[in-house]
């Protein structure tokens, strides 16, 4: 699945895919709870926000692949 920017994320529903759970990040974790509430509200019910970000979740010792 692609990275999709919040400010895209409602023209791009269609490519959210909904047979899996898909967690949402940014780098501290704010755009990506605006993002998971705005996909709530869209019907969405597989979608969990990293809470904290990608930031914590380095902190915690956990691994990153990049592009």
């Amino acid at each position: 699945m692609p990275n999709i920017p919040l400010g895209y994320l409602t023209d791009r529903l269609t490519e959210i895919p909904r047979e899996k759970t898909v967690v949402l990040h940014c780098r501290e974790g704010w755009r990506s709870s605006i993002a998971t509430s705005l996909l709530r509200s869209q019907g969405l019910t597989n979608v969990v926000n990293l809470k904290g970000g990608i930031r914590a979740w380095i902190n915690e010792g956990n691994a990153v692949e990049g592009a």
